[in-house]
């Protein structure tokens, strides 16, 4: 782990990782494979150099890194203008710069970071062999979590690593700002938070994007993380249920819960005109058990042998305007937060802003089907063909192999339904920021290494939707 307290090229600063280390990330930063050719379509992961910036440029000349990020905005805004702003510049083409730019950033954010990934890699697989050669079996449960990556010390590097992205592309463009969404009436708070959050890692363009866009963002919670670029939204009104009269036992206590747990209400109405005194309001009500305060309003404290919880009068939906087409975020929690929040939210989150971006920022969806040509294509020039995904994926779900650390990487939507739509910058983003997968540098036994990935997803990010200041 690193131990440093002052950033390692720029005495006196602190790093932008909370944990950074001594010898600085420079010295291994673009090595050998700097002058590298790019990688061929159809290249083994194992064969694509850690590092890809063939074009030599300087990853401390913020400015080049600036200029380089605008003429490929502008190359995937316009074809033909941008096409030729990039060919003067010696690449063959967008994508390969888009590449390139990722590589630089690469180098900029280990130097931030104050650790390099081969470094965490390295670390990792000792603490792992070390753990494999214990015979002591109460270390079981650390031994599991070494292969999987989600060690303490494995998962506090991948933190400085995500920090030093953040800060790489910090240097080339705003990040973050005030993302519009809209929250349900009972929203959870958790999960609002996490969006908001996830929102600070993306380009501030982005978020200017998003808020410009057509349909306008509603977040929402699910079983299953997803976003729909055209869903039906009608405004509605929550109105609370009105009461009922019915005729109960005289016998019936001035307040009985008529159901288990209570969900009706029945209270005496004497000013009711009934001789017999039997009537009594019966009322729907909303109930939940424990301590913690639920969402919404409304709410008060109901205590009983029975049944302890909170309760408020049931409500019901009303429409109040005509339906239209919004952009629906839905967020589900996972039971593991391995990454750089406590949040249960936060790794869905960042996936799923993702997919919003693709909608709604110029470019990004063609960089994306860029780069999944380039893994998916033979060296004859044929396509992989499309296969499903396995595992518990629908049978809609298919995609392309492509050499990928994970099959979902190369899935295939299809482009007329869901323009821009991938799983390329989603799945990345959130791996490298998140520590799942290895964090697209291997650190973990069950996932390989894929920096072009990660190469691609920085320069993606760094570039897409840029604009001049």
């Amino acid at each position: 782990m690193c131990t440093a307290t002052d950033h390692p090229t720029r005495p006196g600063v602190r790093c932008a990782c909370p944990n950074p280390r001594e010898r600085s990330a420079r010295d291994r930063a673009n090595h050998a494979a700097k002058t590298a050719a790019p990688p061929a379509p159809g290249t083994p992961l194992d064969a694509v150099p850690p590092t890809f910036d063939h074009q030599g440029i300087d990853h401390h000349d913020i400015e080049a890194l600036q200029s380089l990020a605008l003429g490929i905005a502008e190359a995937y805004e316009s074809d033909v203008a941008g096409a030729v702003v990039l060919s003067n510049r010696g690449y063959a083409s967008r994508l390969e710069a888009v590449r390139t730019l990722g590589a630089a950033v690469a180098a900029l954010a280990e130097e931030h970071a104050g650790i390099t990934a081969d470094e965490v890699v390295e670390s990792w697989q000792t603490r792992l062999q070390t753990a494999l050669e214990d015979p002591d079996q109460s270390m079981q449960a650390a031994r599991t979590g070494l292969i999987a990556g989600e060690d303490p010390e494995t998962l506090a590097d991948v933190r400085c690593l995500a920090n030093g992205y953040r800060a790489a592309l910090a240097d080339i463009r705003d990040m973050g700002g005030d993302l519009e969404a809209h929250m349900p009436e009972d929203y959870d708070h958790e999960m609002y938070q996490a969006v908001r959050d996830a929102a600070q890692d993306y380009p501030a363009d982005w978020l200017d994007a998003s808020n410009r866009h057509v349909g306008e963002l509603h977040v929402g919670s699910a079983d299953r993380g997803s976003y729909n670029d055209m869903a039906a939204y009608t405004p509605y009104e929550t109105r609370p249920l009105p009461a009922a009269v019915h005729r109960l036992r005289d016998t019936t206590p001035e307040i009985e819960f008529l159901h288990d747990p209570p969900r009706l209400i029945a209270t005496r109405a004497p000013d009711l005109d009934d001789p017999t005194g039997q009537a009594w309001l019966v009322t729907n009500h909303e109930f939940v058990p424990g301590y913690r305060l639920p969402y919404g309003e409304g709410w008060e404290r109901h205590e009983d042998t029975a049944n302890s919880g909170w309760i408020r009068s049931a409500r019901q939906q009303a429409g109040e305007g005509p339906t239209r087409l919004v952009g629906a975020l839905r967020i589900s929690p996972h039971l593991k937060t391995t990454g750089s929040s406590s949040s249960r939210y936060a790794a869905v989150a960042t996936h799923e802003l993702a997919h919003r971006m693709e909608c709604a920022v110029a470019g990004l969806g063609q960089m994306e089907a860029d780069w999944l040509v380039s893994r998916t294509t033979r060296p004859d020039g044929s396509r992989e063909p499309l296969v499903h995904l396995g595992g518990a994926y629908g049978p809609h779900e298919v995609g392309y192999q492509g050499a990928f650390i994970h099959a979902y990487i190369g899935r295939a939507y299809d482009q007329q339904a869901t323009p821009g739509a991938h799983e390329i910058v989603s799945v990345g983003w959130e791996n490298v920021l998140h520590g799942r997968m290895g964090s697209l540098i291997g650190a973990s036994s069950q996932y390989e290494a894929d920096h072009d990935m990660k190469h691609f997803v920085l320069g993606a990010i760094a570039s897409a939707g840029a604009r001049h200041p």
